[in-house]
C-alpha cells in the first residue's frame, strides 16, 4: 500500500453516481498491496490483478452497479 486512505477517498471508491465509471485499477492500486487476498461469500482471489479481473467480470454482467 502506498498511502493511507482518507474517509473521502474511501467513499469515492465505494459510491458511484448512476452511469458514472467505476474506479480504475490505478485508483485501487493506490490503497492495496499487490499480494492482498480478497474473500467474500462467492469468491476468494489473491492479488490485486485477480480482484480487478473478478470485479470487471461482475460489472460486465450488470446494466449498472451501485455500491
Amino acid at each position: 500500500m502506498t498511502k493511507v486512505i482518507s474517509i473521502d477517498e474511501l467513499k469515492e471508491l465505494f459510491t458511484k453516481p448512476y452511469g458514472a465509471k467505476a474506479p480504475t485499477k490505478q485508483k485501487w492500486s493506490e490503497f492495496y498491496n499487490e499480494s492482498v487476498i480478497f474473500t467474500d461469500p462467492t469468491q476468494k482471489t489473491e492479488g490485486l490483478d485477480s480482484y480487478v479481473k473478478a470485479q470487471e467480470k461482475l460489472v460486465k454482467r450488470c446494466d449498472d452497479v451501485f455500491l
